[in-house]
């Protein structure tokens, strides 16, 4: 075989300086693998690719796939907080327990109410309200402050 007629093509090999530069400067980790091995595959065997720098870039490839599975277990975590904060058990723990709460109308007043917790309902959204002693319905996202003492 000769190699005299043979066109290499030499890929620079990329330079990522931070594990969160390396998540913003490729769109996913389908792409960074894709690159990664569309330069091993395209250097110049005569002339293989630094050893220190192919360790680098393993690692940087380590590196990202670690940051893609962090980001999925806060989100999963995230999701599963948020269930819990919503669930009938724990919004059913604030029956009897004085809240106050602090958000804006429609006007875009904020508005403070404060009471004993007499009843629970859902809005058309899902999010459960919290009925005051007073019939004031106050979103369970509003809630700055609880008082578990009974009233």
């Amino acid at each position: 075989m000769d190699l005299s007629s043979t066109q290499w093509v030499q890929v620079q090999p990329t330079t990522v300086e931070s594990a969160s530069t390396a998540t913003t400067s490729l769109s996913d980790f389908d792409d960074f693998l894709n690159l990664f091995v569309a330069q091993l595959q395209n250097q110049d065997p005569l002339e293989p690719m630094d050893q220190t720098e192919f360790l680098a870039q393993t690692a940087q490839f380590s590196m990202v796939e670690q940051l893609l599975a962090l980001n999925e277990s806060v989100s999963s975590l995230t999701a599963m907080a948020e269930s819990e904060l919503y669930s009938p058990s724990t919004v059913s723990s604030l029956l009897g327990c004085t809240v106050t709460g602090q958000w804006m109308d429609s006007d875009g007043a904020v508005q403070t109410v404060a009471g004993p917790v007499t009843g629970i309902e859902y809005s058309s959204s899902g999010e459960p309200m919290l009925v005051l002693e007073d019939q004031t319905a106050m979103p369970l996202s509003a809630v700055v402050s609880i008082d578990q003492t009974s009233t």
